[in-house]
């Protein structure tokens, strides 16, 4: 098994990377082996990490965020879903902005499906204290995290009243 990923290591989604001494010819999609496909992301993911050394939850946020669009056709898109689904990249409790100028706390994450759109408790809208509301980022495209502090915030008391 271990060969068969060291084999495949510069083969890309798309087919535009190129093959082993052995293979001669790239491989594209399915035709690479799951262990490669799955193993380029974590490596991928484990490299900007290493270098950042102590990464912040904000360069984490930036670097999943951009990880599809900069490395478009690197990955197999099903298996990065997957891999969003483990690393979680906006943690509960943080606080996060919205384009709408609306603020608030991570409550919950989107496992399934798109899980870098979380449900966010909104708090604020500018600077102006609002009516607590949730919103499931997940199900609203027109609202977008702009920034993520990485202060956490005990989000326990969004979800219980106080006696």
């Amino acid at each position: 098994m271990a060969r068969g990923i060291i084999k495949q290591q510069w083969q890309r989604w798309d087919g535009l990377g190129r093959g082993s001494t052995e293979e001669k010819e790239a491989k594209r999609g399915k035709d690479i082996s799951p262990y490669t496909r799955l193993v380029k992301i974590a490596d991928e993911y484990s490299i900007k990490h290493i270098k950042e050394e102590k990464l912040p939850v904000s360069a984490i946020f930036e670097m999943v965020n951009g990880m599809p669009e900069r490395l478009k056709g690197l990955f197999d898109p099903n298996f990065f879903g997957e891999f969003l689904g483990v690393i979680q990249p906006y943690a509960m409790g943080h606080e996060v902005e919205l384009n709408t100028g609306e603020a608030g706390v991570v409550v919950d994450f989107n496992k399934k499906g798109r899980p870098c759109r979380p449900k966010v408790k909104v708090l604020k809208k500018g600077k102006k204290e609002v009516e607590p509301r949730d919103v499931d980022l997940e199900k609203v495209d027109n609202r977008l995290i702009i920034r993520y502090e990485s202060n956490p915030d005990d989000c326990s008391k969004y979800y219980y009243e106080k006696s």
